[in-house]
């Protein structure tokens, strides 16, 4: 028989992707060279070192972001090298004089053996494999509303070398470097990959996601099941299968917004709240000591912060539970200890604090009751049910996962000690009733306006919770089952198969459901790169690549945000008159909105557009990304104007000068 001869856009899509390797070789340096170093600093070891190592390479990344605004240096390698080497050895000064007070080590208890190293190689290949289905090609962009200030904020970064959060904001309606925060750490990131490779925005972007799906992700996903339940073999291998398996995410925040900092935020909830809990000293098994953990923590918090404000409220939030049965067991200890007063006292005013600290954050870190605009999508009863089944904003029901989520609850609440997780999942599912099934309210508002009362982004934070659970419950049946071999003294190589057939069955129960073929599905139409690309066609992408470096280098270009034409400034590297949909706009850039087309009639518009140095528009017809309608009228029938010609055109995506202002 003749072999098979294999599709020619199969083995292109191959090429592509292979292609860019070493964009993702370079964003894995970014965050694992700076990470490694502050990890061997704190003296981590095994999974508390691999699920420790991004979080702290965001760390570092944001921390250099904030010392450039106020120190004043152009963003790149070399001021996060010389941040990462000021953040270790603050690092390991800690770590020394912690352990010299507290006779404390880091320890390395019995490890896991394979399961670990596995768990995280079957996790990276089943997620990389889904999102390059779900992207398509490298160099394709979201075709999604928010992926205008994702892109173009990128190359603010590389074009100004300004990274900082405090400033990033005002790109939404300027260039001016105003005072506006906007959390920066995934454009900062990305912008080093482009300048350390010379990547497009668009690879560059897709190579920066790749490597926080297969790899942020599933490590932290690893270190808080390895805390959770200890050096349980299957558990841990179950667990990684599981990272690829949720629709919720990382597929949900790559198809929606699109959310670009909630996955590297949400990618890094896991290993943030596995410190918490190792630093709660609810359980022996975890993998570092208590100075490590709370060291750790420390560490961690930046990076998180910064990636989104949101998802810190998210570890305070499902903290609370661990947290609370940690201070439950101080204020036991204290009275078994018949300590002295001062104690209870201290101890008293240290969570009134913390309480009172976490109150401030949820009530002043939160966008206006205006921008928090997301109504409620479906019954109250319909959510809950969506909540506990893994069927939220719409998927199918996911019965493998639910199953293994109830086998989870019994198997978690035999272990005393992680009851915690319990609370603190019904704490992440109870936010997403309330947003997706109440109405508009100050109630709702108060509880969930911190993600905007969108559904999509507190749908995303369930498998954060419901991950180690489900990992517990596909334990407990496969110990079980074991179990009753054992009992009947069956062959040993059943002792092996069971194990190996079970996690079979999880990755082909898991990748191979409703939900994710509906994630799949909807990503791969956000990413689709056609004729009528709602964002940015191909006939529009290939006029923006035709005309780089064609135009004066310091020319600003016009055109309707809502179009995809302000990707003239990501693509092209020519500013955008409107940089972002939304925004304020001054006196000249609303003449220029309202006149443009009869610029050779209305002097006072030319003179707007010498002001704005604004000569080339880019018209991309009527289309929106949204599919509504945003009428410009002083770009409209532009064919028609005597105010400007037409320099170049693809398909109907056209590039006109003005040539009425002489």
């Amino acid at each position: 028989m003749a072999a098979e001869i294999p599709d020619e856009k199969e083995t292109a899509d191959v090429a592509e992707w292979l292609a860019i390797v070493p964009a993702v070789l370079v964003s894995v340096l970014v965050l694992g060279v700076p990470g490694a170093l502050v990890a061997a600093a704190l003296g981590l070891r095994g999974i508390a070192f691999a699920g420790f190592v991004p979080a702290a390479g965001v760390s570092v990344v944001a921390v250099t972001s904030l010392a450039g605004h106020v120190i004043g240096f152009k963003w790149g390698v070399l001021p996060v090298a010389a941040v990462t080497a000021v953040l270790a050895l603050a690092a390991y000064a800690a770590r020394r004089i912690w352990i010299s007070r507290s006779g404390a080590a880091p320890t390395k208890p019995a490890g896991a053996g394979w399961a670990v190293p596995t768990a995280a190689v079957v996790a990276a290949v089943l997620l990389t494999a889904r999102f390059t289905v779900m992207v398509g090609q490298p160099g394709d962009v979201s075709q999604t509303f928010d992926n205008i200030f994702h892109l173009n904020a990128v190359q603010y970064i590389v074009e100004t070398g300004d990274a900082s959060p405090l400033r990033l904001g005002s790109l939404t309606y300027a260039f001016d470097g105003a005072g506006s925060f906007y959390p920066a750490a995934w454009h900062a990131i990305t912008a080093l990959v482009v300048q350390l490779t010379g990547a497009t925005i668009p690879v560059a972007v897709n190579a920066v996601n790749l490597v926080i799906v297969a790899a942020v992700w599933p490590l932290g996903v690893l270190l808080l099941t390895r805390v959770v339940l200890g050096a349980n073999r299957f558990g841990l291998l179950a667990a990684g299968v599981l990272a690829a398996g949720f629709a919720a995410f990382p597929y949900l925040m790559l198809d929606f917004g699109v959310l670009y900092p909630n996955v590297l935020s949400i990618a890094l909830l896991p290993a943030a709240l596995a410190f918490v809990v190792a630093s709660c000293r609810l359980d022996d098994a975890v993998p570092m000591s208590v100075p490590a953990a709370w060291l750790g923590l420390a560490a961690t918090l930046p990076g998180l912060s910064l990636a989104h404000p949101s998802t810190l409220m998210a570890l305070i939030a499902f903290s609370a539970a661990p947290v609370g049965v940690a201070v439950f067991r101080h204020y036991r200890r204290l009275r078994a200890e018949h300590a002295a007063a001062w104690r209870y006292v201290l101890t008293s005013v240290i969570l009134v604090v913390g309480v009172a600290a976490a109150a401030v954050l949820l009530i002043k870190a939160r966008p206006t009751s205006e921008a928090a605009f997301w109504g409620p999508r479906e019954s109250f009863l319909r959510s809950v049910f969506a909540g506990f089944t893994n069927s939220t904003v719409g998927y199918p029901v996911d019965l493998v996962i639910t199953g293994l989520t109830i086998a989870g609850l019994w198997a978690i609440w035999r272990r005393k000690n992680q009851r915690w997780l319990l609370l603190s999942y019904l704490f992440a599912v109870g936010l997403y009733v309330i947003s997706a099934g109440l109405p508009a309210s100050y109630f709702r508002y108060g509880l969930t306006g911190t993600w905007y009362n969108d559904s999509n982004r507190l749908a995303s934070l369930i498998p954060v919770l419901a991950l180690p659970i489900a990992a517990a419950g596909a334990a407990w049946l496969v110990t079980t089952v074991l179990a009753l071999i054992a009992r009947r003294n069956t062959a040993r190589g059943f002792r092996i198969a069971v194990p190996a057939a079970a996690a079979a069955l999880l990755v082909l129960g898991t990748q191979w459901s409703a939900p994710m073929a509906e994630a799949t599905e909807n990503a791969e139409a956000s990413y689709a790169m056609t004729d009528e690309s709602l964002l940015l066609s191909t006939d529009e992408l290939e006029l923006l690549e035709e005309i780089r470096g064609e135009l004066p280098e310091d020319s600003v270009v016009v055109g309707s945000p809502w179009t995809g034409t302000s990707l003239v400034y990501a693509i092209s590297g020519y500013r955008a008159l409107m940089p972002a949909i939304y925004g304020d706009r001054d006196q000249d850039v609303q003449l220029i909105m309202d006149g443009l087309r009869d610029a050779d009639a209305r002097p006072e518009v030319c003179s707007a557009l010498k002001r704005e140095n604004a000569w080339y528009i880019l018209d991309f017809g009527p289309q929106e990304v949204h599919g509504g309608t945003h009428i410009f009228v002083g770009f409209e029938d532009l064919e028609d104007s005597d105010a400007v010609e037409l320099v170049d055109e693809v398909g109907a995506a056209r590039l006109y000068r003005v040539t009425a202002c002489g």
